[in-house]
């Protein structure tokens, strides 16, 4: 395996598990936040179902482009994991994660068993080391987002709860006289 293939999985095991990491502090800080928070966030509800017109758009997010690279990965990782010609006693669980990841279009996971089975990805090129680097980015941009959030403030935020709600209607748009007033009326 090349140096460059070796760094590059390096580099996709530590961003897989900074954002694995991420996630779970973000779920565990947002509920958190929710618990804390709930008369701010109805009477945010409050304030956009009065400002809101009845029509509703249902939109579903799209499907992304396919990868000729996920599915290359993805054939080569069944070649050598399916069940069928695996001699792994877990190979049943290991191909559910790669078909999980191939049907999620996760690079990065797919990039990840390939690492975890020692299996050669050798047959990458440019233009595909480029597809992996522009995943990894992907995924740095959605960690930051999530450091970025009201609720990633609120975990990390050493403050009295009494500040950090006063903080964290400001950082909601929430006028704290009208609040008051909503709240006891």
């Amino acid at each position: 395996m090349s140096k460059k293939i070796k760094k590059l999985f390096l580099k996709i095991e530590y961003v897989s598990l900074d954002l694995e990491e991420t996630l779970e502090n973000f779920e565990e800080y947002n509920n958190d936040l929710n618990k804390n928070l709930q008369s701010e966030i109805e009477y945010m509800n409050f304030i956009n179902k009065n400002s809101q017109n009845n029509n509703k758009e249902i939109s579903s997010s799209p499907k992304p482009p396919e990868s000729k690279l996920i599915r290359k990965i993805y054939k080569n990782l069944a070649k050598i994991l399916h069940p069928d010609v695996s001699d792994n006693p877990n190979a049943t669980e290991i191909f559910r994660e790669v078909t999980d990841y191939y049907e999620n279009y996760n690079l990065m996971g797919l990039i990840r068993v390939s690492n975890e089975n020692n299996i050669n990805l050798n047959f990458l090129n440019d233009a595909d080391m480029q597809e992996i680097e522009e995943s990894i980015q992907k995924n740095n941009e959605k960690i930051n987002e999530l450091k970025n959030t009201l609720a990633w403030f609120w975990g990390t935020n050493d403050a009295e709860v009494a500040e950090k709600r006063k903080k964290a209607r400001s950082l909601m748009g929430i006028n704290e006289k009208d609040f008051l007033n909503w709240k006891s009326g």
